[in-house]
């Protein structure tokens, strides 16, 4: 009964979006000296799309964050890979320059999304392991392609600590995703709360 009120209330949420707005975060690409393990399956460094909290938010606002991992199915052999490593879901080379809040739904700047003042990072989906694999080197094994979703999720964790202060005390972050990228939330939210000591993380 849960699960089907959850779904009817996400679905109605998502008929409320009006597609017309646009407000966009901007891509950050990862730097490969700093985080050489983090790459999409065809080598090309992995990034983040990234919005922080707008001038107006509250202090609680901008002491929270929200990531949602990005969906796209899985790949499972070396023709369905291979193909897969030149689109946008195995290559960052076709990446746009900036991502449109308003095309997912808990992202939206929708003044009815509770999280539309926070720091909103939208993260891109280019390995085909359900954000999971832990392969840091191609060979023969990996059809010559990087499985390394997992190291994407250490390396935007250290990123937005770095750089944006999610480790800080009294933040919160809420880790979601969609089809794969919600798989991807089960499987390492445990690793993410463990990293980030001084945060309230729920997903």
């Amino acid at each position: 009964m849960f699960y089907s009120t959850f779904t009817n209330l996400s679905l109605l949420f998502l008929l409320l979006v009006p597609a017309s707005s646009v407000h966009n975060a901007t891509l950050h690409l990862l730097n490969s000296k700093e985080y050489p393990n983090a790459r999409c399956l065809d080598g090309s460094p992995y990034g983040i799309y990234f919005r922080s909290s707008p001038d107006n938010a509250t202090a609680t606002e901008k002491k929270s964050f929200m990531v949602v991992l990005n969906g796209g199915g899985l790949c499972t052999h070396k023709s369905d890979c291979t193909s897969r490593s030149k689109t946008e879901l195995g290559t960052s080379t076709v990446w746009s320059s900036n991502f449109d809040l308003d095309s997912v739904a808990y992202l939206t700047t929708d003044i009815r999304n509770p999280f539309r003042n926070w720091n909103l990072i939208f993260s891109p989906y280019c390995t085909g392991d359900m954000h999971a694999g832990q392969r840091t080197s191609a060979n023969n094994d990996t059809f010559g392609l990087y499985f390394s979703g997992y190291q994407h999720i250490l390396a935007t964790i250290d990123y937005l600590s770095t750089n944006y202060g999610l480790n800080s005390t009294g933040n919160t972050l809420v880790w979601s995703g969609g089809s794969a990228g919600g798989v991807g939330v089960f499987s390492t939210l445990d690793s993410v709360s463990l990293r980030l000591p001084n945060v309230r993380v729920v997903g």
